[in-house]
């Protein structure tokens, strides 16, 4: 990012500081920070193409295995439950 973009509201929309978690409360705010960014990520098709290049990606390998039912079946499960996964940890951090 601080190669590639001038703007620093940008570069922070794109990389939101995320403190390593020291607390359950802390790993529930990470999940859903790391959650949230992927939308945003998902949005820009210069980080989209990096990520799909980038070996600190741990899933860009996936895409080259879409045509495997196993995969299909993972990803629909994974997308099915990615927003209510999303609204409880929201809910549970309010709670605490």
């Amino acid at each position: 990012m601080e190669a590639t973009r001038g703007d620093d509201d940008e570069k922070n929309e794109l990389c939101p500081p995320n403190p390593y978690p020291s607390t359950v409360e802390d790993l529930a705010r990470a999940v859903l920070r790391q959650q949230l960014t992927s939308d945003v990520w998902n949005a820009d098709a210069e980080m989209l193409g990096w990520m799909a290049r980038s070996r600190v990606n741990a899933v860009r390998d996936v895409y080259d295995q879409l045509g495997d039912e196993r995969v299909q079946v993972a990803m629909t499960r994974y997308l099915e439950a990615r927003q209510p996964a999303i609204d409880h940890l929201r809910e549970l951090l309010d709670a605490a």
